[in-house]
């Protein structure tokens, strides 16, 4: 796990699901990327996952549907946008229409080509 999990300030990232099923997706992403994701389904794993927190400093540990897959992992890596500031503001601006902002923010990044065209967190 140590070298692909590795984030730029040396920590390695444990990442982790509560449910095989409704996180389906998310883990299939991340093992496609190559990390590992653990499966914390019971009621104790949020206490231990604490626990381990405390005691590991050089550890991390992350749902893998907290954030776009690209971003779980902080590498460092700067990627750059294929769309132009007029496309992207209006991308934002559609799906900004289309929710609630009191509750929701839309932000885009620049994604992976082979990650979904949209992720909702």
């Amino acid at each position: 796990m140590k070298p692909k999990q590795t984030d730029k300030d040396n920590k390695i990232n444990y990442l982790y699901a509560k449910n095989a099923d409704t996180q389906f997706q998310n883990i299939e992403n991340a093992k496609e990327k190559g990390y590992d994701v653990l499966l914390l389904n019971e009621m104790i794993d949020v206490h231990f996952v604490g626990l381990l927190e405390q005691k590991l400093s050089d550890a991390v540990f992350k749902r893998v549907d907290s954030d776009a897959t690209d971003k779980l992992i902080d590498k460092g890596e700067v990627r750059e946008t294929v769309l132009s500031k007029k496309h992207l503001k209006a991308l934002e601006t559609a799906f900004e229409n289309a929710i609630n902002k009191e509750k929701y923010s839309v932000q885009t990044i620049p994604m992976a080509t082979n990650d979904p065209f949209i992720s909702v967190t």
